[in-house]
């Protein structure tokens, strides 16, 4: 009888953790080209879900929240996609509301990315105009999936779809690129697992301790919505890099009179550095990529910076170094910590495990 106090007072405190989480996500099926995209019909792992629309009966999915849905069905099976994030599992694709993807961004905490300024503000073509922040509910993350082309079914049920509620761009960022540097708060929680982490580690490092190599992982382009070819580059690739020491090396390296320190560095081997993390194949070396802005530079298993912007021949990327936006950073763990001991991000998967233990322990006192 103890035990099953317990367990009682467990579920209600579970309960009331998710009752004060962040609203689920605002994005409808039908938003998507107009209509929901058809799943593979080789793939039986997703039921059909129910649309607003539909005249059918009501059935259980209507009445769960479609993320926490298929995060019940990520529970029994990972697919290949997500199993090539386990090496890169911060980077999470921003998505313009048509499906195309905008650029990368790093899981800082369960509800906040960052990435670049220029990422989260629309081009004004001036250097003197004010930025002008992206609208939040023109912008949605896709975390845990590392090939973008696929409906958007499968991309809920192999990865997690969060809608953006906040932008925050850093106070004195401008067109110069200086203080290139901004957050997106999501409107619920990432639930983490070996595909979906926050980033390692931050580092403070000056240009003089770096490594020669690191890499940056990321996405090369892909097209609105989702009737790309098949055969077209839309999987995460990695990129390897040589960081330039001196920046006498470095055409484009400058040093503002304000702002981030930029890292310097160029392709390695030159225009044929890319290669896919399924299988290590090297893409076409006519086609360089120079790697995906806003993606994190991974240097000694620690994220240094962020990816800003490249020669205009594409041979040298220039990244904003971590170091001057930390003071930016630490407001969004301080919230990150004061939401979570409000309102933990429970897993819907401990529900199934409470009832079912209620179940039993009601079933074994039951009289014979």
């Amino acid at each position: 009888m103890l035990s099953f106090g317990i367990l009682l007072l467990l579920m209600g405190t579970a309960t009331l953790g998710m009752d004060q989480s962040r609203p689920t996500s605002r994005i409808p099926l039908s938003a998507w080209n107009g209509s929901s995209p058809e799943a593979d019909l080789g793939n039986d792992s997703f039921p059909e879900p129910k649309l607003e629309n539909s005249s059918s009966p009501r059935s259980d999915l209507d009445y769960i929240p479609l993320e926490v849905y298929f995060d019940f069905l990520k529970i029994a099976e990972f697919s290949n996609e997500a199993i090539r994030m386990i090496d890169f599992p911060w980077i999470v694709s921003l998505q313009n509301q048509d499906g195309s993807h905008l650029c990368s961004a790093n899981i800082l905490t369960s509800l906040h990315v960052f990435t670049t300024c220029r990422c989260l503000t629309l081009a004004t073509g001036s250097v003197i105009t004010p930025i002008i922040p992206r609208r939040p509910e023109d912008i949605f993350v896709i975390a845990g999936v590392s090939k973008l082309n696929l409906p958007l079914k499968v991309l809920m049920a192999k990865g997690q779809v969060r809608d953006v509620e906040k932008i925050h761009i850093h106070p004195r960022c401008s067109p110069l690129q200086k203080f290139d540097y901004a957050v997106a708060e999501m409107d619920h929680f990432f639930y983490f697992s070996p595909y979906i982490r926050p980033i390692p580690k931050l580092s403070y490092d000056r240009m003089e301790y770096l490594p020669s190599l690191c890499s940056s992982a990321g996405w090369k382009e892909t097209l609105p919505g989702w009737n790309r070819p098949e055969n077209y580059l839309d999987d995460m690739v990695v990129t390897k890099y040589i960081i330039l020491q001196n920046k006498n090396d470095c055409p484009v390296a400058k040093e503002p009179q304000e702002g981030a320190q930029f890292i310097c560095a160029t392709l390695f081997p030159q225009r044929t550095v890319s290669f896919s993390s399924d299988g290590g194949f090297p893409l076409d070396p006519s086609s360089s990529n120079p790697g995906d802005h806003g993606s994190g530079l991974l240097c000694n298993e620690r994220v240094i910076g962020i990816l800003s912007h490249h020669s205009q021949d594409r041979m040298f990327s220039m990244f904003t170094s971590i170091g001057p936006a930390m003071p930016f950073f630490s407001p969004f763990f301080l919230e990150f910590i004061n939401l979570s001991s409000k309102a933990p991000a429970l897993h819907p998967a401990l529900f199934l495990v409470l009832s079912s233990l209620a179940y039993h322990s009601l079933t074994s006192q039951a009289p014979v």
